[in-house]
């Protein structure tokens, strides 16, 4: 079983051989999209630990999985600081509708909000 630390050099160094791989190939107007999804996919490898999955059935699974061992759940709708309306409307509802499947499937837990991801830096 490898340590944490050694499975983030292996995929900082698989991030760094596929970055500048695609950057020749494609050209820097492809590279960016590209480099953020290869990002996601490989820290979700490391984080999958700790991150239940990325739909709201997987966290409900979770949820009702730690409730099971008689832990209660957190659950945390993934995203950045963010100042544009239309993506914090978007994650203001996904709250919502987290706590409200909270309640109807009877999971003892919460959410956990970042203050930024929902417009705190907003005047």
């Amino acid at each position: 079983m490898f340590s944490d630390e050694v499975l983030i050099e292996e995929l900082m160094y698989d991030i760094l051989v596929a970055k500048n791989w695609y950057a020749e190939i494609s050209g820097p107007q492809n590279f960016s999209s590209y480099t953020s999804t290869l990002l996601e996919r490989l820290i979700f490898k490391l984080a999958k630990r700790w991150v239940s999955g990325s739909t709201n059935q997987d966290a409900l699974s979770a949820g009702k999985n730690s409730n099971k061992r008689g832990i209660s759940a957190i659950l945390n709708f993934l995203g950045e600081d963010s100042i544009d309306s239309t993506t914090i409307d978007q994650t203001t509802t996904e709250y919502c509708l987290l706590l409200e499947l909270l309640k109807t499937n009877g999971i003892d837990g919460c959410i956990s909000v970042k203050p930024t991801q929902v417009g705190l830096r907003i005047s």
